[in-house]
């Protein structure tokens, strides 16, 4: 059903049907994986202007920034470590292997870091960025009265 509500009449088609497929298929077991990590939530379900069949929003409690705090310090004790303020400029290639690090400049010059089992590449979040929002998506009316 909510594959059926990212693709049928009044989404946008812009929206790539492999992108809603693989949402659609994985939105439930990452709910769930947040979950396990020490996510909490809220019920915070507003429906999408009459389109959804059910509630699709999930917002952690207290706000947003129980992401990054959980999933940072769960990180940290599994020994990962992270680069704030660094930027990618390359990804270290072994032919065998696949991408085995990453080389990077921050403030003190250009580093390599060998990865152990996986490399991350991260960025901020732009879901306050509407303008940017509406180019790619068909924002919701409520989205410009939500706070960043």
């Amino acid at each position: 059903i909510y594959l059926a509500e990212l693709t049928g009449t009044g989404s946008n088609p812009r929206f790539p049907a492999a992108l809603a497929t693989m949402i659609a298929n994985n939105c439930g077991p990452a709910i769930d994986w947040l979950t396990q990590q020490g996510i909490t939530w809220a019920p915070y379900c507003p429906l999408l202007d009459g389109q959804a069949t059910a509630p699709r929003m999930m917002a952690a409690l207290p706000d947003s920034s129980t992401y990054p705090a959980t999933l940072n310090k769960n990180a940290v004790s599994k020994g990962v470590t992270f680069q704030y303020g660094t930027g990618v400029t390359g990804l270290i290639r072994d032919p065998a292997n696949g991408i085995v690090g990453v080389t990077a400049q921050n403030s003190s010059g250009v580093i390599h870091v060998k990865a152990n089992r996986a490399v991350v590449l991260a960025a901020r979040d732009n879901a306050a960025n509407y303008k940017m929002l509406g180019q790619f998506t068909a924002a919701p009316s409520w989205l410009g009265t939500l706070p960043p």
